[in-house]
């Protein structure tokens, strides 16, 4: 059989599916754009495979699995208007080949008269969509260092969920904190029934948005039922985080994805922060007032009532743990003068006497001593949040660095 030579073009033009309803006409009419560049480029020989107009990040997905089983050599992008990068991650990341960006309106100048007078504007704004390619072209300048694709979420959406939780659910949850967490008695029912609501809440929102980890923040004003919501979500955040969907919290998005690297390397990744130093027993203290990872506890995670949250509104339940003792890994993804790195360092988790505050915290020996380590992690200039897990690991988190492209600082 004579071979193919034909050179393998992959195509996909990218939009935003929040349009289509708004502005009828304007998707059939970017798909003939698209079908028009498609035939340009099979004119020079070539076998062009389509995977058509990616409007949201599923289908860059499907889009990615289409072309990569293609065996393409080399993407062709079709911005077709306005659209997110996270259209375009998927493919770049799982095909690795040379992708070129065409910025290419339908012409080269609008009739303004003539547009200016349809008089409706509704239909302008979708005609000027027709031709609003160059809007999204810098953000396409891919996001180099993890390639995350971001959902920014409301409380309202959160609120209006929690109000729809059935007592059936709430059953079903307060019976899942019971064999997870050992509940202490100084928990009120009122409580347990107030975070458990938020819990159910917060696994509705995960699945509904296909969340792999989460960072949040909320003060607002005394009295506000989000105030209510953010007051309830430590037990509900440490289940989750406990599932690796880690949930950060005073919304310190980079240590999300340093709690998101422990996870997959199934060490845990709980949020900490350092506590203070013990410099008689030459250990430091890290920890945080939730969420833990309850999968690396020394011990089972105690759920117990806290009459104030230091820095945040109101009151609440907590959690009370330790990390198990033995070797454990911190990691701290940090943004640098020169761009993002890892910054990683290996220890103990020791026994000895903790701060039973309603807080995660452990003791914890590095090999150079506290004042050294402290002195060196310090300066790399990380955030004051760093996660914790189990088991030495730092060579893999080095191997990781690798692939990613990223820097990884060991200290120790």
């Amino acid at each position: 059989m004579e071979k193919n030579n034909k050179v393998r073009i992959g195509l996909f033009g990218i939009g935003l599916d929040t349009y289509w309803d708004q502005f009828g006409g304007l998707l059939d009419n970017l798909r003939k754009y698209q079908s028009q560049i498609r035939e340009k480029i099979e004119s020079f020989g070539a076998e062009v495979f389509d995977a058509g107009m990616v409007d949201n990040p599923v289908k860059a997905n499907d889009a990615a699995a289409f072309l990569k089983t293609a065996d393409v050599e080399i993407v062709f992008l079709y911005i077709s208007t306005y659209a997110l990068s996270s259209t375009v991650l998927p493919v770049a990341q799982k095909l690795k080949v040379p992708i070129i960006l065409l910025n290419l309106q339908p012409v080269a100048q609008m009739d303004y008269d003539k547009f200016n007078s349809l008089g409706d504007r509704g239909k302008m704004t979708g005609l000027w969509l027709e031709h609003c390619q160059a809007c999204s072209v810098p953000e396409i300048a891919q996001s180099a260092a993890f390639g995350t694709h971001f959902e920014i979420l409301e409380m309202c959406e959160l609120a209006r969920i929690r109000e729809t939780i059935t007592n059936e659910q709430l059953e079903v949850k307060t019976t899942e904190f019971h064999s997870t967490f050992e509940v202490s008695g100084e928990c009120e029912n009122e409580e347990i029934d107030r975070a458990a609501k938020t819990s159910v809440a917060l696994d509705i929102l995960v699945n509904k948005h296909n969340l792999g980890s989460l960072a949040y923040y909320y003060e607002g004003q005394p009295g506000n039922e989000y105030e209510n919501i953010v007051t309830s979500v430590i037990a509900g955040n440490t289940l989750l985080t406990g599932k690796n969907i880690p949930v950060a919290g005073e919304c310190e998005v980079k240590n999300a994805h340093a709690m998101k690297i422990m996870a997959e390397f199934d060490a845990g990744g709980s949020f900490s922060e350092f506590y203070l130093m013990d410099f008689t027993d030459d250990v430091v203290y890290l920890g945080h007032d939730g969420p833990a990872h309850f999968a690396i506890s020394e011990g089972k995670v105690k759920l117990v009532p806290l009459p104030v949250y230091h820095g945040k509104p109101g009151k609440g339940l907590s959690i009370q743990m330790t990390v198990k003792n033995g070797p454990v890994t911190l990691l701290s993804v940090v943004e640098g003068k020169d761009g993002v790195f890892l910054l990683t360092a290996e220890g103990e988790s020791v026994p000895g006497p903790t701060l039973q505050i309603g807080n995660t915290n452990s003791r914890y020996r590095f090999s150079i001593g506290i004042k050294e380590f402290t002195d060196r992690w310090s300066k790399q200039g990380p955030a004051h949040h760093c996660a914790i897990g189990v088991g030495h690991i730092a060579g893999k988190i080095e191997k990781l660095g690798q692939i990613l492209g990223l820097k990884v600082v060991k200290i120790g």
